[in-house]
């Protein structure tokens, strides 16, 4: 900042004026001494009117102390004497009109006699003069005090009346009128404004003469002074003079003296003088001041006349110089000083002047041809779209052009204040040396990343040049963000690394969490429209910080999404909660910018949207935007799969129902002809024929047992063989009279069987529990039937056994006999299986057979 240029005749003119200050500074001196003069002489004589009134105080206090005690020696006083005392006591008033009255008071305190009239029986026992007369025993005072006699206002004293044996039996007082202090200051001069007055011991003015006239109105007698008075009369040295603060607010001089009734009590009385400050320096003050303006003429008049000869002498030579040596700071190069010369310095100096603006023109065309060829490159390299950097051999930044700046967020003032390593995060001093040796060998380039101003650090790609300029070394480098492309390469590797296993919800949260951490957002949400138009929404994940909140649905209207374009994105930089004032969950989450992206399918239809919550603005990023929309189109690709898988599931259950509604119409078709087969055994009456409806109707039975447990099953693909097998054992011994001679003991693994083999294994089953139960036990009550079906390397062993008599001694295999018997091999061939027949302890037969899917082997719950 350029200071305020003084002409020269102002500084001949304070020339002249410093040269008047000695006489300026011995007047000042002068008058400050006859001020400290005045001072000492005032309070030389407030001392003396203090001590003066003081000890006229004490005169009258003594005398009236010798007054007292010479009264309470008269016997008629010692003998209580009213009437006589009374008479007494009022030729004693008129004598000395000091005082306003003279009382006798017995011990209680009631008046025996007064020089005034009083009322018989009145009391003086409660003022304070009587208690400290009969506390002390002496001769005693009282603050200010209104008489309750004559009215009149008085200084009470009061001594004790002593009996022969010395034992007080009274008490005598008398009132000292404080009118009596007028007399006091008659023919006393002090300056206007000045002060006498008295107090007593409670701080009570008793006495206030105000100079020239009284001012009761400032200084009311009776009145306590104030709290700041009754400090300064308490603590002030006897006949010190000091200076304080007056009750009109002016700063006066004190000077306080302390009567006592006797040494060591406390001051009954305090007499004092104030004056103004300003009117003991009045005559000082004004003295100065005259010869301050006397002074002061003849420098200005000594000015006058500097000003005018300076200026015809040298001023105006002076002036034209500064004049062109302006022109020649403003650039004007071509301006003379065009005086005559003159052989004085004046002259030379003109002559100088003239010479040095024809070199400064030459120079200037000079540099001006320079500074334009070097101008061209300066803007090349300010504005240059790479970041461009000079560092010395230390790491200190010598330069910064405009691109480097923005990107770290400094002025380039701070930045030529900065070191390498207090903007690059990746680079430590130590590896400083080793970059210098390297770049000894040529130019080269490195990744790193680079600190900005707010903290945030951004990968940046150098290219490094060492440069010898003169002895003295260099860096040049040249930078490129490359945020965009390692953010494409995080986004990538994280799409590729954390979500390409995941599909539906799993994949949806996986997303808002990557959206959250790699955006440097505070909330991201995936949501899917539920219906067409969009109305209703449904978020598919929902993440704030680090945590995952459960899906809700919300309608699109009125929010931020509904408003976000058919095929682009919305951004809401900032004042989000102003913008949708009925959305509370914006304030309650302190949400101030959106980013919305839609999710549109493989037709070009809206069917979702991704949206990122901040709770700080959120500028315009090609690079944040390029990274949703790379996330919309997997989310897409994924809500569009998932859309389509809850389309074919939907379609699976419509069939399931379909199909489980066939298996119920199929059992009750075969319970309907199991009905008729019932009936029409009714009217059989051939035990043969009758011996047939049964079996039929069992085989049909065991059939619609399949078709019964398949549509009442969660899996209308696969039987559970052991409910079969359980249930098949029940209804065919339910069924056949002699069943209950036979005990059923079922060993049936938990295997799943299809319908296409568990209806022949069935019938198998159903054929030889029939033929156990009417021929194993002919001629016992009981006997025991054995089921067991075992899986074995893919295959189902099934085993039937009882203790019955066993197989006949012609009983031939492959089922040339009974009609079921031949059942029981046709079926066996029809499950691709091996069948065997013996006797070990009663009839067996074994069935291997493979399992026509062996992945599903096993039954709920195995």
């Amino acid at each position: 900042m350029n200071r305020p240029r003084l002409p020269i005749r102002i500084k001949l003119l304070l020339l002249v004026l410093l040269a008047a200050l000695p006489a300026f500074g011995v007047v000042l001196h002068s008058g400050l001494t006859e001020q400290r003069h005045a001072v000492v002489m005032a309070k030389a004589n407030a001392i003396h009117i203090t001590r003066d009134l003081a000890r006229h105080q004490e005169q009258i206090t003594a005398s009236t102390r010798q007054f007292l005690i010479t009264l309470s020696l008269l016997p008629q006083v010692r003998a209580l004497d009213s009437a006589e005392c009374s008479a007494l006591f009022a030729r004693l008033l008129t004598e000395n009109p000091i005082y306003s009255n003279i009382v006798l008071a017995d011990a209680q305190g009631v008046i025996l006699a007064s020089a005034q009239p009083w009322k018989p029986g009145f009391s003086v026992g409660d003022t304070p003069q009587f208690r400290n007369a009969m506390t002390s025993g002496n001769f005693a005072t009282g603050g200010y005090y209104l008489s309750r006699t004559t009215g009149l206002l008085a200084l009470p004293f009061t001594i004790p009346v002593r009996n022969a044996r010395g034992g007080i039996i009274g008490v005598l007082g008398i009132g000292l009128r404080l009118s009596h202090f007028e007399g006091s200051i008659k023919g006393l001069d002090l300056p206007e404004g000045s002060t006498v007055f008295m107090a007593d011991r409670n701080g009570v003015r008793l006495f206030n003469s105000h100079f020239p006239s009284p001012r009761p109105d400032l200084f009311p007698l009776g009145q306590p002074v104030t709290l700041k008075q009754r400090g300064l009369l308490e603590s002030a040295a006897p006949g010190e003079p000091f200076f304080a603060m007056g009750l009109d607010g002016q700063r006066r001089l004190f000077v306080v003296r302390k009567l006592r009734l006797a040494e060591g009590q406390e001051p009954f009385l305090h007499v004092g003088v104030s004056i103004p400050e300003r009117m003991i320096l009045a005559q000082e003050r004004q003295a100065l001041l005259h010869n301050l303006s006397l002074l002061g003429l003849a420098a200005f008049l000594v000015a006058t006349l500097a000003w005018g000869l300076g200026k015809r002498a040298f001023i105006q030579r002076i002036e034209r110089l500064a004049e062109v040596a302006g022109r020649f700071a403003q650039g004007d190069f071509a301006a003379r000083t065009g005086l005559s010369p003159v052989n004085d310095e004046l002259g030379e100096l003109a002559s100088a002047t003239d010479r040095i603006g024809q070199e400064l023109a030459q120079r200037e065309a000079e540099r001006e041809a320079t500074l334009k060829r070097l101008s061209l490159t300066q803007y090349a390299v300010d504005h240059a779209g790479d970041e461009i950097y000079w560092t010395d051999k230390d790491g200190r930044i010598i330069y910064a052009n405009e691109r480097a700046c923005q990107s770290l967020g400094y002025s380039r003032e701070e930045l030529l204040g900065m070191t390498v390593f207090d903007v690059d995060s990746a680079f430590e001093p130590a590896q400083w040396p080793a970059l210098l040796e390297r770049l000894t060998g040529g130019p080269t380039s490195i990744e790193t990343r680079h600190r900005n101003r707010s903290g945030a650090e951004v990968p940046k790609e150098f290219s490094l040049s060492l440069m010898d300029l003169g002895g003295t070394q260099l860096i040049f480098g040249s930078a490129r963000d490359i945020s965009e492309r390692k953010r494409h390469e995080a986004v990538l590797r994280s799409l590729v690394d954390e979500s390409a296993a995941l599909t539906g919800q799993a994949f949806f949260e996986s997303l808002a969490e990557l959206m959250v951490r790699l955006l440097g957002a505070d909330a991201a949400f995936a949501a899917e429209y539920t219906d067409q138009p969009p109305a209703t929404v449904r978020t598919l994940a929902f993440r704030i910080h680090d945590e995952m909140r459960p899906p809700f649905e919300y309608p699109l209207a009125g929010t931020p999404c509904a408003d976000i374009p058919g095929s682009g994105h919305l951004l809401i930089p900032a004042g989000l909660p102003e913008r949708y004032p009925d959305q509370p969950l914006l304030r309650q989450l302190g949400i101030q910018a959106y980013l919305g992206v839609v999710l549109l399918d493989s037709g070009g239809a809206r069917i979702g949207h991704l949206v990122l919550l901040s709770t700080r603005p959120l500028g315009h990023d090609p690079l944040r935007l390029s990274t949703m929309r790379l996330f919309a189109l997997r989310a897409s690709a994924e809500l569009e799969r998932m859309r389509t898988e809850r389309a074919v599931l939907a379609s699976l259950r419509e069939k399931e129902v379909l199909l489980k509604e066939v298996h119920h119409r199929v059992k009750n078709n075969l319970q309907i002809v199991c009905s008729l087969l019932a009936l029409q055994g009714g009217n059989v009456t051939d035990p043969v024929a009758l011996q047939l409806l049964d079996e039929s109707r069992a085989r049909i039975l065991s059939m619609a047992l399949v078709h019964e447990d398949l549509y009442q099953s969660d899996n209308l693909a696969l039987v559970d063989i052991q409910r079969y097998m359980s249930r098949l054992a029940e209804r065919v011994a339910s069924s056949l009279a002699d069943s209950s001679r036979a005990s059923f003991d079922l060993d049936i693994a938990p295997l799943s069987l299809t319908i296409d083999q568990a209806i022949p294994l069935g019938l198998l089953t159903n054929e030889l529990l029939t033929n156990a139960l009417k021929h194993a036990f002919p001629d016992r009550a009981t006997g025991t039937v054995r089921l067991s079906l075992r899986q074995s390397d893919g295959q189902a062993v099934f085993r039937f056994s009882d203790n019955g008599v066993g197989l006949p001694p012609d009983f031939q295999p492959g089922g040339r006999g009974t009609l079921g018997m031949q059942l029981i091999w046709t079926l066996a061939a029809q499950l691709h299986g091996q069948m065997q027949a013996e006797n070990l302890g009663g009839a067996v037969f074994t069935l291997r057979f493979p399992l026509a899917n062996p992945t599903l082997r096993a039954a709920p719950g195995s």
